[in-house]
């Protein structure tokens, strides 16, 4: 059994306009603050790709600067559909107007993370490619979000479900990192041997 996204305990809405909350150059009036950018985006959050921009204040404090909370997923509004969950670690980054962010309002009724992993299958990502097949730009709206069928799934499946995908992810990222490593040994073997070092 599914439910629409939108029918959920969540809300969706739109990132902010960058340009629109960054200061004009008036020392003082702004602080610095991460930008959570769609390039960031793939499962998790990578800290490497996000960017740094100097918010207004005023701004800031009437709540117009949409910022990431724990336990949300942020959404790419482009192909491929990224997708990234939002722990505690990644709490208060601003988000750009080419993602969505899905707030989860009641943690006893959606996890996150489970939601933010679902919205990264196959099946999500289809959803999302079918209805915009044929649009000029396959830009996503929150309409369109909001309609992507879900499973309905009891609460602690859920959150098993999320922790079982965050440990793949984390197997992942450490798989690549020793990749790296290799290829970078490797690397300094060939140059080793064609500088006479070895």
């Amino acid at each position: 059994m599914t439910e629409k996204l939108g029918n959920l305990n969540v809300s969706i809405e739109s990132g902010s306009v960058v340009s629109r909350i960054q200061t004009d150059g008036n020392k003082g009036k702004g602080q610095k603050m991460q930008v959570l950018v769609p390039k960031a985006l793939n499962g998790e959050i990578n800290e490497e790709l996000l960017d740094e921009i100097e918010v207004d204040s005023d701004l800031y404090a009437s709540g117009r600067v949409k910022i990431t909370f724990e336990n949300d997923v942020v959404m790419k509004l482009t192909t491929p559909y990224d997708v990234g969950f939002v722990g505690e670690e990644h709490s208060g980054l601003v988000v750009s107007s080419h993602c969505a962010i899905i707030r989860v309002k009641d943690s006893d009724a959606v996890d996150g993370r489970f939601l933010a992993y679902f919205l990264s299958s196959p099946h999500a990502k289809d959803y999302l490619k079918s209805i915009t097949s044929g649009a000029a730009t396959a830009m996503l709206k929150i309409k369109d979000i909001a309609g992507i069928p879900v499973p309905l799934l009891p609460i602690e499946e859920q959150r098993q479900l999320g922790e079982i995908f965050t440990a793949f992810s984390r197997k992942k990222k450490i798989l690549a990192q020793m990749i790296t490593a290799e290829s970078q040994a490797e690397d300094s073997l060939i140059m080793d041997a064609v500088d006479g070092r070895m």
